[in-house]
């Protein structure tokens, strides 16, 4: 008999008419079984292309030159600017000639291309999902949980508040995501969790600045990276080396 498909929401509508229409297709879908599902899905796809490399100057503009171009021209004055500038010096000094494990990254997968069972515990399709490009495979992982956070925040079942990328640089996982990601969530052990999160929140940006041409549709995205800009900007007056606290690896 075939498995019956669980799907976050209908078509290509957006994030807000997804949780908006039934709460009944979203919340299974939302839970900690298929964050869990979704993760290992991932996982299952990075294993064949993971190796390590040394992280040249190619691979700095890729995930951090390029991304940060993007959003400084969105993003016009001195301040952010200099926010963006100290992100850049950041990221840059944590990763340069580093040798960390890279694979296939799928990106942003946006939630209505997962259809899971009827108990969302197993992924039974995901459309449209190819490789983007090499990178950091725990940006994968980091992209679903920073997607099922903002739909439980426009859903209204706010677990952790308005902000979930600021909330995870502060209070790292919640409890239903450390159950999720399991106790080796990270196969880069010498990068910071928080520059990781960093990365997959720069992804996520550029992806949205790229496709969402309109300056209405823009704003929430510019808004929240002014938000974790200022954060930034702060740690870096203060002589902070990294937020404290961090998103800890599970132990």
């Amino acid at each position: 008999m075939q498995k019956a498909l669980q799907t976050v929401g209908p078509g290509a509508r957006g994030a807000r008419d997804q949780v908006s229409g039934s709460s009944a297709l979203v919340v299974p879908a939302l839970g900690v079984a298929a964050l869990r599902a979704s993760l290992d899905w991932l996982r299952q796809r990075h294993h064949g292309s993971i190796a390590r490399e040394s992280v040249d100057p190619a691979a700095l503009e890729r995930w951090v030159g390029h991304p940060l171009d993007v959003l400084g021209r969105a993003l016009p004055g001195a301040e952010a600017a200099s926010a963006i500038a100290a992100l850049r010096r950041r990221l840059t000094s944590e990763l340069r000639d580093r040798t960390v494990a890279v694979a296939d990254l799928h990106g942003s997968v946006p939630p209505e291309r997962w259809s899971f069972n009827t108990d969302g515990t197993e992924v039974v399709a995901v459309e449209h999902a190819l490789p983007v490009g090499r990178g950091l495979p725990e940006v994968d992982l980091i992209l679903v949980v920073l997607a099922r956070r903002r739909l439980l925040a426009v859903g209204g079942g706010r677990e952790r508040g308005a902000d979930p990328m600021l909330d995870l640089l502060s209070d790292g996982w919640s409890a239903d995501e450390r159950a999720a990601v399991g106790s080796s969530w990270s196969i880069n052990d010498d990068v910071r969790p928080t520059t990781l999160v960093l990365l997959a929140w720069l992804h996520w940006v550029v992806e949205q600045l790229i496709e969402e041409v309109g300056a209405r549709s823009r704003r929430p995205v510019t808004s929240e990276a002014q938000r974790v800009l200022a954060r930034i900007a702060e740690e870096e007056k203060a002589g902070a080396i990294a937020p404290a606290p961090a998103p800890a690896r599970p132990s």
